[in-house]
């Protein structure tokens, strides 16, 4: 009976809470899309994008490449 009873505790647990302790990674960036204007050859130019960690826990950004 204690067994049963254990079971149903444990069982009731994972479905009501089924994300404790675990962290997700999650990334906002505010405007994601940037259109450069022509510009002369050889002209260095620059833009920055803003990347917000709205997760719990680190955000790794690796291997950016362009598309």
């Amino acid at each position: 009976m204690k067994k049963k009873m254990l079971l149903m505790a444990v069982l009731l647990m994972v479905w009501a809470f089924p994300c404790m302790g675990i962290a997700l990674q999650k990334v906002d960036i505010i405007d994601p899309v940037f259109t450069f204007q022509p510009v002369p050859e050889g002209v260095y130019i620059d833009h920055v994008f803003i990347v917000k960690n709205t997760g719990d826990t680190v955000l790794r950004i690796e291997k950016v490449v362009p598309p």
